[in-house]
């Protein structure tokens, strides 16, 4: 096993799609649109992605047979609103929203633990940003960075 940065990321996304947040249409007259990582052409008005991973590796023991690994790997979770119809305040309200139940999703040890993955650490933390914007017809963006880090045992 080299890392756990796709499975990791990819149990993530599964998790999220079946979110109540996740499956409900929003202001913007859709549900969020969740892909492991972005999508050329995408239409959707509300969007859910993962990218910019990347992991370490550090020997977690010395032994005869086999050096075990701890693994350090971190990722972004992306959320876009595209708030066609809507104020800039709602635009942002929904972000966050979405932002608040992944950030719940990954507080909660239960959840992260179940994809059975030998994650010892599950966390947003970090650096993140909400850079809200108008398009040329004026209707609002929002977009907020959740720095992900989780750490595993690779056996």
């Amino acid at each position: 096993m080299g890392s756990q940065i796709v499975a990791v990321r990819s149990g993530m996304v599964a998790a999220l799609r079946l979110l109540p947040a996740y499956t409900t249409t929003g202001p913007t007259g859709q549900e969020p649109d969740v892909q492991f990582g972005w999508k050329a052409n995408w239409k959707r008005r509300e969007k859910v992605w993962t990218q910019r991973a990347r992991f370490t590796h550090e020997p977690a023991s010395i032994r005869a047979g086999k050096t075990f690994t701890n693994e350090t790997g971190e990722f972004d979770l992306m959320i876009f609103v595209h708030g066609v119809g809507i104020t800039q305040e709602a635009t942002s309200e929904r972000a966050a929203a979405l932002a608040s139940d992944a950030w719940d999703w990954a507080q909660t040890h239960a959840n992260w633990q179940a994809l059975d993955l030998g994650l010892y650490e599950f966390l947003i933390v970090g650096d993140g940003q909400i850079p809200e914007a108008v398009d040329s017809t004026g209707a609002p963006m929002a977009e907020i960075q959740l720095p992900v880090r989780y750490r595993a045992r690779l056996e």
